[in-house]
């Protein structure tokens, strides 16, 4: 408002008003300032000729820094990536762990066969979850916008294939390798479900932007958030 009203009253009195001088000087005052801002609205509403080339905006209201390095797509994947498997290796320590315990103690408290299945099959379910968590919530951290329910059928998927790995292993007196079995390939179906899903939603992306302005610049976002 303050620029606008400077500018009908200059307009009025039929007053030339320059542009400030064009060096890198930190000594522009504000009143040099307000009377090139009231000529840049003057030519813009053809109230006086415009420049032989673009006006120059005082040195000392315009950053001169270059702009900032964002880390590209490629960098922002790996580390998404490994944030997720190191959120669902947590996931599957704590919810391994505590799944251990459940059926520990129902077999220490000699429970009947009906419920051991269902303490085997709720102990199952609850590293289920744990893994699938700790990959979203990692994965989200980092940016991502994958689902839990894809991840989560991921999961599943990996804890399928494990199944006959696990029961050769078993059969063969080799737990490390069942272990092993039953821990990376429900993880490793999470996150690529999850990677599958983060794909899908980010088809159209945003693209920040800094766009110069007299006195100043803007910053924003550019794109469709589907």
């Amino acid at each position: 408002m303050l620029v606008l009203a400077f500018a009908g009253s200059a307009s009025a009195q039929g007053e030339v008003i320059p542009e400030p001088p064009a060096h890198d000087s930190d000594a522009i005052s504000d009143e040099e300032l307000i009377r090139w801002a009231a000529n840049e609205v003057r030519i813009h509403e053809g109230r006086a000729p415009a420049p032989p080339r673009p006006p120059i905006p005082p040195a000392s209201y315009v950053g001169t820094e270059g702009p900032l390095a964002l880390p590209s797509e490629g960098d922002r994947d790996a580390l998404r990536f490994l944030a997720e498997v190191g959120g669902g290796t947590l996931g599957v320590a704590v919810g391994g762990g505590l799944a251990t315990l459940v059926v520990w103690g129902a077999i220490e408290a000699d429970a009947h066969p009906d419920w051991m299945l269902v303490t085997v099959g709720g102990a199952a379910m609850l590293g289920a979850f744990a893994v699938t968590a700790g990959v979203v919530i990692a994965g989200d951290a980092m940016g991502g916008r994958g689902s839990f329910g894809d991840a989560f059928i991921g999961q599943l998927a990996g804890s399928v294939a494990a199944i006959p790995l696990v029961t050769v292993a078993m059969m063969n007196d080799a737990p490390a390798l069942a272990i092993v079995s039953a821990s990376l390939l429900p993880l490793c179906g999470a996150v690529l479900a999850y990677e599958i899903s983060h794909a899908n939603r980010s088809t159209t992306r945003q693209v920040p932007y800094v766009s110069p302005v007299p006195g100043g610049a803007t910053v924003g976002l550019a794109g469709l958030v589907p």
